[in-house]
């Protein structure tokens, strides 16, 4: 034990203050000769051992620059593995601990107290029905924001593209819609620190890149979810992996799965379409993910808005049908995986014809706990009889407490247990797609 808390004190001095949670995960490298046998080890501490031999998702340091670099990571940069080390004896509640909490630590202070997670993250979904002007949406995200943060929430989570609204008009995607959304990043990571609390807003990201070929500059652009820390830095940009139609007329699709950390507890974003995809919130809690946030502006398999009138009109049992199968598929990806959901969905429109012309969605924005119950809705005078979600047209914040030590991934890690067929798969996936 000894031996391991100078391996953490020389390891931190030396690598820039690592989390506790990448630094317990990338200590499983033995140095050359060394071997340790497992025969002494309990079965607890054998299932510890083989987690530790599977890769650890790069760890994420903040980003001041509000400006997107190309690839679409900002200028988030991810540690490697550590070579040497000791294979030593850690407790699975230590693991889960370092997991959760993501702590960073420092060169002074007890590792017990750096090690320390917090117990609570605040979370807040906000809905509301973007238009196709900036400055209008942009005053209704730090409006949302200020008054999550002043109902405690330490996370805001905002719905798809709530920046420009879905699909982004096309004068965003010339040199003054850049622009625009360069300001509006701005604006943004100002409420943040204003209001001292994070959050994750739905974006359109326009890239400069040389073409491979030609050499030439040439634009990309992406469905981004920008993920801000209480200070208004930029740690993260999650690009939307899964396209629909709508999409593939003005971006690409993204090629990973970022975790990052706010409040010191790790979280991973989720845009719309990928939300039927499983295996990526799947991944995304393997690789310590415990809170994952879900924006949207979610649309039937037509493309048009689940409220949107049809034909034959649908009776009122079954838009209540599709309206449950939406919400299904979020409580699915929170059980399976026995972690937190956040979702934020864009507001439905009360005019039919702007449903018809697709604007709007059909709100319903809410808080999901690791069982798959909606969360009680914190501040509302009656937490046992008001959960955490939102009307269909309604433009407000739901506000819930999120107790971490709910979140124990349980079946997510069954994907990673020895003799599984689809171990292996699971764990390709992880080094293929978390970064």
């Amino acid at each position: 034990m000894c031996f391991f808390l100078c391996l953490c004190y020389y390891s931190v001095r030396s690598h820039d203050a690592l989390a506790a949670a990448e630094l317990t995960r990338v200590l499983q490298t033995r140095s050359d000769g060394e071997s340790a046998s497992v025969a002494a080890l309990d079965e607890e501490d054998q299932e510890v051992d083989r987690l530790r031999s599977l890769p650890s998702p790069p760890r994420l340091h903040q980003d001041s620059s509000a400006t997107p670099q190309p690839g679409g990571r900002g200028r988030v940069r991810g540690g490697g593995q550590r070579k040497g080390g000791s294979p030593g004896r850690t407790s699975q509640a230590s693991v889960d601990a370092s997991i959760i909490s993501g702590c960073s630590m420092t060169t002074t202070g007890s590792l017990d107290s750096e090690l320390a997670r917090p117990t609570t993250l605040t979370v807040s979904a906000a809905q509301f029905l973007p238009s196709a002007d900036i400055a209008e949406n942009i005053g209704s995200i730090c409006e949302l924001l200020a008054r999550a943060g002043s109902e405690g929430a330490q996370v805001v989570l905002f719905p798809e593209c709530a920046v420009t609204s879905y699909p982004p008009p096309s004068h965003v995607f010339g040199d003054w819609g850049r622009e625009l959304l360069r300001e509006a990043e701005l604006a943004i990571a100002q409420a943040c620190r204003e209001h001292g609390v994070c959050a994750i807003v739905g974006a359109p990201a326009i890239f400069s890149e040389k073409d491979a070929r030609t050499g030439k500059e040439a634009q990309r652009v992406a469905n981004t979810a920008i993920v801000f820390n209480e200070c208004g830095e930029v740690i993260a940009r999650q690009e939307k992996l899964q396209l629909v139609p709508t999409d593939t007329s003005w971006c690409t699709p993204g090629v990973g799965v970022r975790i990052f950390e706010l409040c010191k507890v790790r979280c991973s974003a989720i845009i719309c379409h990928d939300i039927r995809h499983a295996e990526l919130a799947r991944l995304a809690v393997l690789g310590g993910a415990r809170v994952l946030f879900y924006l949207s502006a979610e649309a039937w398999h037509d493309d048009l808005p689940l409220i949107a009138p049809r034909s034959p009109k649908w009776s009122e049992r079954r838009m209540a049908q599709e309206l449950f199968a939406y919400r299904a598929q979020a409580i699915a990806r929170a059980v399976e995986n026995r972690a937190f959901l956040v979702h934020s969905n864009v507001a439905g429109s009360r005019s039919e014809a702007a449903s018809v012309r697709g604007e709007g969605s059909h709100g319903r924005s809410a808080v999901i706990g690791p069982t798959g119950t909606l969360l009680p809705r914190k501040n509302s005078g009656r937490p046992d009889l008001e959960s955490a979600e939102l009307g269909v047209h309604e433009s407000d914040v739901v506000v819930a407490d999120c107790v971490l030590a709910d979140a124990t991934a349980a079946y997510a890690l069954e994907a990673l247990n020895e003799g599984y067929a689809l171990a292996g798969w699971h764990a390709e996936g992880m080094r293929q797609l978390l970064r």
